[in-house]
This record gives C-alpha cells, structure tokens and sequence, in this order.
C-alpha cells in the first residue's frame, strides 16, 4: 500500500507552510503527502514528514537537502533522514529518556490518524 518512502524533515522555522515545504522538496520527486506539526518543541522549531512516491526520490531528498538547506527563518539547515517505521525499535511510546524531541516526532509519525493536539506523546520531556 506505501510504495514510497517517509521522510522526517526537522528545523523547520515556526510559519513554513505546507506550499514551502512542497516547494523545497518537489524538486527530487513526486511529493505525495506533507505532514506539518507544530509546537511540542523546546526550541520552537517546527518538523514535518514529507512523503514521497518512489523510495529513490526520498533518497535524493536527503541527498540534496539534509544539512544544506536553510529556510528563511531558520539559523541552522533542515536535518532529513528516513522517518523510523513501525517495528523498527526507534521511537516507542514511554520511553521518553534522553531521546528528545525525535521520538515525539517518530510516535506522531506512527500515528498520523490522531491529531496533533490529542496526542499525549507529542511533548516529550528532554532528560
């Protein structure tokens, strides 16, 4: 049923539309979905996920955008890297520990049917 590939794409300056971000990354393939989620961060930065329809185009992404790109708004590059999948071990639910704002990020990730503002893991304490 998902024969792309799922991106997590971090550093997003508080604003940046969902437009931006298709602008940014529709030059490596076809964008399928962009996922935005807002707040939950210490830092005030904004992530998202960005589907891709071919795994190849999700690859190129990452290539040509993770620590490269900076979006008006933003002092540091995007960070880009394959979003973790369901099973892979990254990214459970309650283990909150030392993992940061990430594995908030990764749990939403896992569950995109809830939204956003429901999500009890969707602020995860930095320890």
């Amino acid at each position: 049923d998902r024969t792309g590939a799922k991106l997590f794409v971090g550093g997003l300056p508080p604003g940046t539309s969902e437009k931006e971000i298709t602008d940014a990354f529709i030059l490596y393939g076809e964008v399928e979905e962009v996922f935005l989620m807002r707040g939950g961060s210490r830092s005030g930065m904004a992530c998202c996920f960005v589907r891709y329809a071919r795994h190849e185009e999700a690859v190129a992404a990452i290539q040509g955008v993770h620590g490269k790109l900076v979006l008006e708004g933003a002092t540091d590059p995007l960070v880009v890297r394959f979003a973790d999948t369901p099973g892979s071990g990254r990214g459970r639910r309650g283990h909150g520990r030392g993992r940061g704002g990430a594995t908030a990020a990764a749990d939403v990730a896992q569950s995109t049917e809830v939204p956003l503002g429901l999500y009890p893991g969707a602020q995860v304490p930095m320890g």
